[in-house]
């Protein structure tokens, strides 16, 4: 218990993924380059995009579905806290449960690969 507490509060390693298996290093390399590829885009496309972005698309419509196109970043971005709370997760399971740590980085490919998804649905709407 004691050698699980300490390695929660201090980590001795230069990288998070130095002890894990091939398969999770690539996906959360992957999940990563989708996601840099996702902030590119958004910056490449920034003066082509309308001030106001339909981003809620639960909300009914009209002028209540848009937001400030700042806030289409926040799709990246929050896939790669989910990202980095996964890959965190995992270094603090590390082989304890390589199973669940082996799941956790490939939905955190996925959930790369939806966000872009919805990101691309939404810029091919305004555009």
């Amino acid at each position: 218990m004691n050698k699980n507490k300490n390695k929660f509060f201090t980590i001795d390693k230069d990288s998070l993924l130095l002890n894990q298996s091939d398969l999770i290093k690539k996906s959360y390399r992957i999940s990563w380059i989708i996601l840099g590829i996702d902030l590119l885009i958004i910056g490449l496309l920034w003066n082509s995009l309308p001030t106001k972005i339909p981003l809620w698309y639960s909300l009914p419509w009209g002028e209540s579905r848009l937001a400030n196109k700042a806030l289409l970043s926040l799709l990246p971005i929050i896939g790669l806290l989910f990202s980095w709370f996964n890959l965190s997760l995992g270094y603090l399971l590390d082989k304890e449960d390589e199973f669940l740590n082996k799941i956790m980085a490939i939905v955190s490919v996925v959930e790369s690969m939806w966000l872009t998804f919805i990101m691309f649905g939404i810029i091919l709407v305004i555009i």
